[in-house]
C-alpha cells in the first residue's frame, strides 16, 4: 500500500489503529523525501488518531535534485516560509497539495520503509 494512502487512513483491515502509519518516510521516485505526519500530536485535520485525513502535517523536506524550492502554494502553511524546507514545518496542509507535490516529484516509491 502506498504511504500517503495509509497515512490518510490509519485503520487496519480490522478497523484497529496501525500507529506504524503516524510518522512514515515518504520516498518520490527523484529521491526527494518527506515526512507526512497525522495523530492527535499533529496539525492536521481531524486531529485524531483515526482520520481519514483531509489536511497533515509535513517536515523535513529533502529535495535531492535542483534548487530546494517549495511551491508558493505551501508558504501559508509554513512555521519558517524563507526557511530551507528540510528546517521548516508545514501544518494543515491539504492533501491535494502533498499529491501534487508527490506527483511533481515523479510519484510515491513504494519501497521506502522497508
Amino acid at each position: 500500500m502506498p504511504v500517503l494512502k495509509a497515512i490518510l487512513n490509519p485503520l487496519d483491515e480490522l478497523g484497529h489503529l496501525d500507529t506504524r502509519r503516524f510518522f512514515p518516510l515518504i520516498l518520490c521516485r527523484d529521491n526527494t523525501t518527506l515526512y507526512v505526519r497525522a495523530s492527535v500530536g499533529h496539525c492536521c485535520t481531524p486531529r485524531d488518531n483515526i482520520g481519514p485525513y483531509t489536511e497533515v502535517e509535513v517536515t523535513q523536506i529533502d529535495i535531492r535534485h535542483g534548487r530546494a524550492v517549495m511551491p508558493k502554494s505551501w508558504e501559508q502553511y509554513s512555521n519558517h516560509p524563507t526557511a530551507y524546507p528540510q528546517d521548516a514545518r508545514y501544518y494543515y496542509v491539504p492533501i491535494a497539495l502533498v499529491r501534487e507535490f508527490i506527483a511533481k516529484h515523479g510519484g510515491e516509491f513504494a519501497d521506502a520503509n522497508k
